[in-house]
């Protein structure tokens, strides 16, 4: 495996949440007068994204976690080739502060350097509260509520990351005129829907799994591995669509969660960054296997065939001296043995529960009666609590590692 830090994802929703950024920070700037139609934010084929106004300025947006400046130099040294005629407008805006501006000798319009190469402006951490402030800035409306803001926040950058990922899939240019940025303010539902909430979870999902990425330190061997491991996770999984990403987490991540009719109190409880990063991206970062990224699932071959383990949002260490917890554990067992995926997994890797396929079918005969199983689980549900080789089992995420790797 590589010793070098390398990265490969394009950081879709990061990308298209500063562009929108940028475009409503311009709108509020310079107003939308008699030339509103002709001001646009432009997707474009080469470049990350362009404004048109006056002027016309072109932007590179890079997400990674940790600097790469091999690429920085090679896409400012693009953009410059592409657009030499006003070097002056032509940006380079990086996440990560710190960047050293002294490794940019050499590259074409080094004079530019020091006032285009943006370093630690709009972050993984902070691009949200800029958003916010551009929005509350452009509409000036005391009436809207922090909600109000926040759904119109999540509808805009849900409408640009769609953008952003078909440009990326098609290499298709898109220009969306300010006056139609203009309009999603206004339309944006003043509740949150299902579409905004599973935008919501996208979004906290990858910035849980890059803030883990910015942690690693880079100076040892072993997480410059772990590093280029997690950044090649998130390039797969961030090319999964909508409905494939719904599904990760409905059907197998976190599939003893419900959403509950009341989305924004879902919101709060449905997932958490520590839970994303203790089990899902502890695995993709010390797991040299691949898994299967739409299921976030691995496969170990044994003597008889093929064990699966299947990574879930699971952190909870119960105790079972306690009659409460207990209780909370028999609850989660029966929610995984009523997922469709039970049949097919041999075990669920949680932060730090194991329990054999024995006990579980223990703990499962002590919450059901068998025979009205056999009237209400579904085809093939009942043989499960007859014989071990049907059932699944628990394993915490350390020993799945031990077992994976």
């Amino acid at each position: 495996m590589s010793t070098d830090a390398t990265s490969s994802w394009s950081g879709y929703i990061f990308q298209g949440d500063v562009a929108l950024c940028k475009a409503i920070e311009k709108m509020h700037e310079i107003g939308l007068g008699t030339n509103e139609n002709s001001y646009k934010l432009r997707l474009e084929e080469d470049e990350d994204f362009s404004l048109h106004t006056e002027n016309i300025e072109y932007f590179q947006v890079k997400a990674y976690t940790a600097h790469h400046y091999t690429n920085y130099k090679k896409a400012w040294d693009d953009m410059m080739e592409r657009f030499p005629d006003h070097p002056q407008n032509n940006y380079l805006y990086v996440q990560k502060e710190g960047i050293d501006k002294s490794k940019f000798s050499g590259v074409i319009n080094s004079i530019h350097i020091q006032d285009n190469l943006v370093s630690g402006k709009y972050t993984l951490a902070n691009i949200n509260e800029k958003l916010n402030d551009s929005i509350i800035a452009f509409l000036n409306n005391d009436d809207l509520s922090d909600d109000d803001i926040a759904n119109k926040l999540t509808y805009c950058s849900k409408k640009i990351a769609d953008y952003v990922k078909k440009r990326h899939r098609e290499n298709l240019i898109r220009e969306i005129p300010f006056t139609e940025i203009s309009n999603w303010l206004d339309e944006a539902p003043l509740a949150l829907n299902e579409n905004l909430f599973w935008h919501t979870i996208e979004k906290l999902f990858f910035e849980a799994l890059c803030e883990t990425s910015a942690e690693l330190d880079l100076t040892l061997e072993e997480e410059i591995q772990e590093f280029n491991l997690l950044d090649n996770a998130i390039s797969e999984l961030e090319i999964l669509d909508k409905t494939e990403f719904k599904n990760l987490f409905v059907e197998f991540i976190n599939n003893t969660k419900k959403v509950g009719s009341n989305l924004r109190m879902s919101l709060a409880d449905y997932t958490k960054k520590r839970d994303i990063q203790r089990v899902i991206g502890k695995a993709l970062r010390k797991i040299s296997r691949r898994p299967l990224y739409r299921k976030l699932c691995y496969s170990l071959k044994v003597e008889a065939g093929f064990e699966q383990y299947q990574l879930t949002t699971n952190t909870v260490n119960y105790d079972m001296a306690d009659r409460i917890e207990r209780i909370q554990f028999q609850k989660e067992c029966e929610e995984l043995f009523k997922s469709p995926i039970s049949t097919d997994t041999d075990f669920y890797v949680t932060r730090s529960l194991n329990r054999s396929k024995k006990e579980m079918s223990e703990v499962l005969k002590s919450i059901f009666n068998v025979e009205e199983i056999n009237g209400t689980m579904p085809e093939g549900k009942s043989i499960v609590l007859e014989g071990e080789e049907k059932l699944f089992g628990l394993i915490s995420i350390g020993n799945a590692i031990k077992k994976l790797e």
